[in-house]
């Protein structure tokens, strides 16, 4: 049995309090448990009454939730796995990565206003479109394309909050013309055409 049990895994839903009532009777009486993987791997409430009956000697994490704050056995510290020199790089590569997508495909990850929307790309000739989400929308982007004889040849719609993007891969290019009828529908925010 240990002294001090370490936590670093991912919060997934099998990791979801891994670390429970359960699990901490099992340990040995006095442990330290140390969480610097995810919020939510430990049972905050578990953990805090483990605590009070002396059979973790303390709790150290850097998920200063508000059940641990103030808890004379617990050392609360600010969250910083993303601030190591791996981490930082990890994260300018998926940057680099997710902003070249979007650029040639259209593809939107990770954005703080804008849905997640990743469509793998089936033609030459790709749509991208913002824009409010409003009742009709795609009706309205599928009568435009249709009016100017474009065959859709597949289409994602998602919306978050009162924001939606469109993706629309096309069989022929469209034209300015048809661009600008798009740009010109009540709620359209901006039309990008992305051939390949």
């Amino acid at each position: 049995m240990a002294d001090y049990v370490s936590l670093h895994v991912p919060l997934l839903d099998a990791t979801r309090n891994l670390i429970n009532a359960q699990r901490i009777g099992v340990m040995r009486p006095g442990a330290v448990l140390l969480n610097f993987a995810r919020e939510g791997v430990v049972d905050n409430l578990a953990a805090i009454e483990a605590l009070d009956a002396g059979k973790l000697h303390a709790y150290m994490c850097d998920f200063p939730a508000n059940a641990l704050k103030g808890h004379a056995k617990v050392v609360a510290l600010p969250h910083l796995g993303a601030s190591t020199e791996e981490a930082e790089e990890n994260c300018a590569v998926m940057v680099a990565e997710q902003l070249a997508d979007y650029l040639e495909n259209g593809n939107i990850l990770n954005a703080v206003n804008f849905p997640n929307v990743a469509m793998a790309r089936e033609s030459a000739f790709r749509i991208a479109i913002a824009n409010a989400n409003v009742p009709n929308m795609v009706g309205q982007i599928s009568s435009v394309l249709a009016g100017a004889g474009i065959n859709i040849h597949n289409m994602l719609n998602k919306s978050r909050g009162d924001m939606a993007y469109t993706l629309a891969d096309i069989d022929s290019a469209a034209t300015d013309a048809v661009l600008q009828q798009l740009s010109a529908i009540a709620g359209v925010l901006a039309v990008r055409n992305l051939p390949a």
